[in-house]
This record gives structure tokens, sequence and C-alpha cells, in this order.
């Protein structure tokens, strides 16, 4: 169970920037907490997950709202201006046939260069993160009225989100012999909150819960003519 506990610490370590500061006060004391607790269970742990992670959402979403606009841009700009004259000469001349340098990066391409070449670019991109990092963190201070505007958009869209896994959770009390089988996917929808899983989509949870509406009423319906049968 202490691999939890490291997660959870690492995750603590890597809150984004603007995170506001008495949340990431009442973190470290959720953690204080199952560290001090001799006989935490692995289900506290992941509560508490949960937890701090419906409180980081709206920030994070807004964090890189705010970043990722341009992200790609500024990314290849960085990159370029930290390679050889004839690297950059090479890769400019795929960049003019339309070709993204991010995308490029990522293809079975990018093996065409040779080792040197390979290693010259990867150093390059980890500077590049570096950067787009600290311009990142000064861009969210210096539009702190913007990042507060897309905080209310994405606590909006969190509500949203939890007020349809809250619609499933309600459906499953009548779900009958499917019930285990709706409360089960409604708690791995809440997991999604977590600071280490991936979020819940909105969409793909009312799909779930139209799904099970149908499947519930038709069964009713099917029970009602088997019933006038008898």
């Amino acid at each position: 169970m202490s691999y939890i506990l490291q997660e959870f610490r690492l995750v603590l370590d890597r809150l984004v920037p603007l995170f506001p500061a008495d949340l990431t006060v009442k973190a470290e004391e959720l953690y204080a907490q199952l560290i001090a607790t001799t006989d935490v269970t692995e289900q506290q742990i992941r509560q508490a997950l949960i937890e701090v992670g419906k409180w980081e959402y709206p920030y994070r979403r807004s964090y890189e709202e705010l970043c990722q606009k341009d992200e790609e841009v500024r990314m290849q700009t960085e990159i370029l201006q930290r390679l050889s004259p004839e690297l950059k000469e090479k890769l400019n001349h795929l960049l003019t046939q339309g070709i993204h340098l991010v995308d490029y990066l990522k293809s079975k391409f990018f093996e065409d260069l040779s080792g040197e070449e390979r290693y010259q670019v990867d150093q390059a991109v980890l500077m590049a993160h570096e950067v787009l990092n600290e311009q990142c963190d000064e861009r969210a201070k210096n539009r702190a009225e913007n990042f507060e505007q897309l905080v209310e958009k994405w606590k909006a869209d969190q509500a949203q989100t939890q007020a349809v896994i809250e619609q499933l959770k309600t459906l499953a009390e009548a779900g009958g012999e499917h019930q285990a089988e709706m409360i089960s996917l409604a708690n791995d929808f809440e997991e999604g909150w977590s600071l280490v899983e991936r979020d819940p989509e909105r969409r793909q949870v009312e799909e779930e819960l139209i799904f099970w509406q149908n499947k519930l009423k038709t069964e009713g319906g099917n029970e009602m003519i088997a019933e006038d049968a008898g």
C-alpha cells in the first residue's frame, strides 16, 4: 500500500501553479493524516485521491487551456533555435511542406535522422519543455483574471459531469439484477476524479446512463407483457 502513498506524494508535489494555497494546505493535511494512520486502508487512500482530485480538476484544466492554445508553435520555435544550422535547415525543409515538427518527431520518419541528430533533437525538446513550462507559469500569473474565468467554466463542467454520475447511481437503485454492475460502473466514473486516474468524460457517462435507462425500461416492459400473458 505504500506505493499508493508514494504516488500521492508525487502528485501533490506536481500540483499546477495557481492552485489555491488553502486547498494545498488541506491536501497536505489529508496526506499527513493518512501517513499517521497505522491501519490506513487502500480504500481510504483512494478516496482521499478522489477528494483532492476534485479540488484540483478545474485549476488543472484551466491551466492546460490557458497554456496549450499556441503550444505547438512555441514548441517548434524553441526546438529549432537549439539545433545546428545544418539540422535546422533539414527540418525546415520538411516544415515548408506542411508537416508539423511535433508530428514528425512522433513518426517513424524521425528514425531516418542519424543517431547524433536524434540526440540533438531530443536534448532540444527537453530544454524547450522547460522554457514552455516557465512561460506558462508566467502567463497564468499575468492573466489571473482570465484564469479565474476559466476556473469557473471548468467548475461548471465538473458539476455537470458529477450530476450525471449521481443520476447513474440513483438509477442503479432500481437496477434489480443489474444493480451491482451499475454501481460498480458509477464508482469507476467517480474514481476518475482521482489525482492518479484519467478524468471522467461526461459524454461517456451520459451514454452509459442512456444505455441503462433504455435497458431497464425494455426489461420492465417485457416483464409486464409476461405478467399479462400469464
